[in-house]
């Protein structure tokens, strides 16, 4: 006669069809976080329902025995298996090869062990009635086996848990899924083994098992489990490059993402809590838009570490529901090196519109005028004025090279390169040879000193020198160039000895703008502090008592 038990065994050992079926089709998302884990469980799933089924429809008592001691070995997989589908599942990546969560894979083993080889430890008696139940009283290893499998399905439920209340959209339908798919069948394992279930022999477990099969399979299809998995809001904000802080409704903070942590140079433990106006209090700009508003977009300004920064700053409402504010969110972003290049293209306008249309004008003007008397004086040295005007067609002819040259600088990358410093003074010296006349360079400095900078950095060095020798008074010109080398920087100084560079050109460097009381038309100088300053170096001019000194502070290449 079939009985109901074997009725149940049958229909649980054809669990296996269903679900080695929904493993098949979780193991096509194989390079997955979650999935090989999500397959080892269900297959673990089945191997327990399987061979609790066929201890069910198997009465003899050997058989009976193999297919429990089989069962626990599943037992210890199975949770083992949602723990780590837990960990990758949360975490969004896969586990290591090497990570210590392997080793609890050897529990069962270990397990298995003592259940074949001291069965009394494991159960203090056991027997198969006379329809194919199993009957024991638990021993310790029991208890043991478990409290290891409980620990573990109570981490991977509080880790599933945590997720799901910061989960949106079909992130938070499939954790759910997997929530209650564990949670069914981890309450009835308890009920059986606390012995007050309806039939306290009959492990309700692998029935629990089928609703579980039946919700991971719903969530495979419907949600498309381990196909999608949406990118986490935690993740998002530690990759964006803008700083952002959450602040609760008292302007406590309560969130910052990794970009804000590195600009405010604190942990995420020592972060959280702390007021508003105590975090931000090296940024008192911030402080007074916080507390005066909730909606700001605006830039501000500030200084750290003798730096001038510019940032863009907007803070935005959290709101719940329409109207009830519960707290703002700050997003800061650095726009220094926008402001920076702002500055040089207007420094470029300026020196193309201005500097070169003063100067220009003025030579143009000249040049008209020594026409003027080449026409006028017929009969005089027309050789010596013609002389003049070839001059001043020169000079108006290097002073477009230089512009050109500096909106090629402003316009090209900031990608530095290694210069050997002799190398580089020696390039400089043959550009100026032959457009002016005769001069000296006297180099002091290191054979090996090696910086970083524009590839262009020759082209300043050549200005230099080309200053130092035209405004020489003296029969021979000469330059004289030094530099000094540290571990960290290069000082490269220029001197010459003649009449040193105007006042008026020097405020125009220092403040570093055109104005119209303030004209240079050191058009040279200009790109000498253009390209030190886009090689992130530094420019300074001294005039002393032999003339003028120009220094220059570089990066020292390795």
């Amino acid at each position: 006669m079939v009985l109901a038990v074997d009725v149940l065994g049958v229909a649980l050992v054809t669990t296996l069809v269903p679900a080695l079926l929904m493993a098949y089709v979780a193991a096509q998302q194989s390079g997955k976080p979650g999935t090989r884990w999500f397959v080892v469980f269900v297959c673990s799933v089945a191997g327990w329902s399987s061979t609790y089924g066929l201890s069910l429809v198997v009465d003899a008592t050997a058989p009976t025995f193999v297919a429990v001691n089989l069962r626990y070995f599943f037992t210890d997989v199975v949770t083992i298996a949602w723990f780590l589908l837990a960990l990758e599942y949360v975490r969004r990546r896969r586990i290591e090869r090497r990570s210590r969560w392997f080793w609890l894979f050897a529990f069962p083993l270990f397990s298995q062990a003592v259940i074949w080889l001291g069965p009394q430890y494991v159960f203090t008696y056991r027997y198969v009635d006379s329809i194919g139940v199993f009957h024991a009283e638990f021993g310790p290893w029991f208890y043991v086996q478990a409290l290891f499998s409980y620990a573990l399905v109570v981490a991977g439920l509080a880790l599933f848990l945590d997720d799901y209340r910061n989960a949106q959209g079909i992130r938070r339908n499939q954790t759910g899924m997997l929530f209650a798919g564990a949670l069914i069948p981890f309450v009835a394992n308890i009920l059986f083994v606390a012995g007050i279930t309806p039939y306290p022999d009959l492990d309700l477990t692998p029935l629990a098992f089928l609703v579980t099969t039946a919700l991971f399979a719903w969530a495979l299809f419907r949600y498309r489990l381990l196909e999608l998995l949406p990118i986490a809001r935690k993740t998002v904000l530690d990759q964006m490059e803008d700083a952002v802080v959450t602040l609760d409704d008292d302007d406590r903070v309560v969130d910052i993402n990794a970009a804000a942590l590195e600009l405010f140079d604190v942990s995420e433990n020592d972060a959280v809590g702390t007021p508003g106006r105590d975090f931000f209090g090296e940024f008192p700009a911030m402080v007074e838009q916080f507390e005066s508003t909730t909606v700001v977009d605006t830039e501000i300004q500030v200084d750290r570490h003798g730096e001038t920064h510019h940032f863009h700053l907007q803070i935005s409402p959290v709101r719940s529901g329409e109207s009830l504010v519960e707290g703002r969110v700050i997003v800061l972003r650095d726009v220094s090196e926008l402001k920076d290049r702002e500055a040089e293209l207007d420094l470029l306008k300026q020196v193309l519109s201005r500097v070169l249309r003063h100067n220009i004008r003025n030579d143009v003007s000249v040049v008209d005028g020594y026409a003027e008397e080449i026409a006028r004086k017929t009969t005089g040295d027309p050789a010596a004025l013609a002389g003049k005007i070839q001059d001043k067609s020169d000079d108006i002819a290097s002073r477009s090279r230089k512009a050109s040259t500096i909106e090629r600088v402003l316009t090209s990358d900031n990608e530095r390169v290694t210069h050997d410093l002799a190398e580089a003074v020696d390039e400089a010296v043959e550009r100026v040879r032959g457009s002016v006349d005769p001069f000296t360079v006297t180099q002091t400095f290191d054979a090996d000193c090696r910086v970083r900078a524009l590839p262009t950095l020759p082209v300043a060095l050549a200005n230099l020198v080309e200053n130092a020798v035209v405004h020489a008074e003296t029969a021979t010109p000469e330059a004289r160039i030094s530099a000094t080398c540290d571990a960290e920087t290069v000082t490269i100084e220029v001197r010459d000895d003649g009449p040193g560079i105007p006042e008026a050109e020097l405020r125009v460097f220092e403040d570093g703008e055109e104005t119209p009381l303030h004209h240079s038309s050191g058009v040279g100088l200009w790109l000498v502090v253009l390209i030190v300053r886009r090689s992130g170096g530094s420019v300074s001019f001294e005039n002393d008592a032999d003339g003028s000194v120009v220094r220059l502070s570089l990066d020292r290449a390795d």
